[in-house]
């Protein structure tokens, strides 16, 4: 990415940081319904990343990690590699994640994998809700 695609992309994201600011129900249905949850009722490692995506540009931190929070941290990771690329010069070697920390990356992806589709708490917590019902909750703290 060059610098001027990375100056774009930093004013697409305070944009839609500010917009969903203002306008917090713009996205509440937004994205479509994943594949493969729908075929075999089983949460995959993306399950509820765009909704803790979209929680992560309202500023609902714990929200976001709810929802999601292996993409919580993949996202966190993306500013750090764009400042260990375009500030500190030592671009990070995606591809070459083979060895160590290609396995561990792997187990990692795995272990959410099959923890988040356990059905009993505390793992029940690993699986995303839905957005409405997340918003619902969160505009009604205590009530059932």
């Amino acid at each position: 990415m060059t610098r001027p695609v990375a100056i774009v992309v930093a004013l697409l994201l305070a944009g839609a940081t500010v917009l969903l600011k203002l306008r917090p129900e713009i996205l509440s249905h937004f994205g479509p319904p994943c594949v493969f949850h729908s075929l075999t009722g089983l949460y995959c490692p993306g399950c509820g990343g765009t909704r803790a995506a979209i929680l992560l540009l309202r500023g609902d931190i714990p929200g976001a990690i709810r929802m999601n929070v292996f993409a919580v941290i993949v996202i966190a990771c993306v500013p750090i590699a764009l400042v260990r690329t375009y500030v500190v010069g030592k671009p990070i070697n995606w591809v070459g994640t083979s060895g160590k920390p290609g396995k561990a990356i792997a187990f990692g992806v795995l272990a959410f994998f099959i923890l988040r589709n356990v059905p009993i708490a505390p793992f029940t917590y690993l699986a995303p809700i839905e957005l409405r019902q997340y918003d619902k909750a969160a505009a009604n703290p205590g009530r059932s």
